[in-house]
């Protein structure tokens, strides 16, 4: 009966914990006390009737932190767009109602820019 309780608590610990993480230098150990001598383990042929053990799992904080890295910062460039109007000079012509239209001015937009760099800092983040 306790081996199902002690399933059911290593479900939930599995069901609440994140996801698989590589341990490295991780141990397990496990210590064990009997009431009565020490025996050595039985023989595969033959019956060992020595006294019972009790088991007892003394558990141990395992630590597991995610290897961070660092990215490098960098330099990065921003197209900056600039419009501006400017005047310009249109020569007298005929319109196509047949009358003359004066020389004048015009105000048109030019559409121009230019790149400007900018350092991107560098982040801790997941390897």
């Amino acid at each position: 009966m306790r081996w199902m309780l002690a399933l059911a608590m290593l479900a939930t610990v599995a069901l609440v914990a994140p996801g698989p993480v590589a341990a490295a230098d991780v141990t397990i150990s496990v210590t064990t006390w009997s009431s009565g001598a020490w025996a050595p383990p039985p023989q595969r042929h033959g019956h060992h009737h020595g006294p019972a053990k009790k088991l007892i799992l003394v558990p141990s904080p395992v630590y597991v932190v995610p290897s961070r890295c660092l990215a490098a910062g960098y330099w990065n460039h921003a197209w900056v767009p600039q419009i501006s109007s400017y005047s310009l000079w249109v020569d007298g012509a005929w319109s196509p109602d047949g009358y003359w239209i004066e020389g004048h001015y015009e105000q048109r937009l030019s559409s121009s820019g230019y790149w400007q760099p900018y350092w991107v800092e560098g982040r801790w983040g997941a390897c």
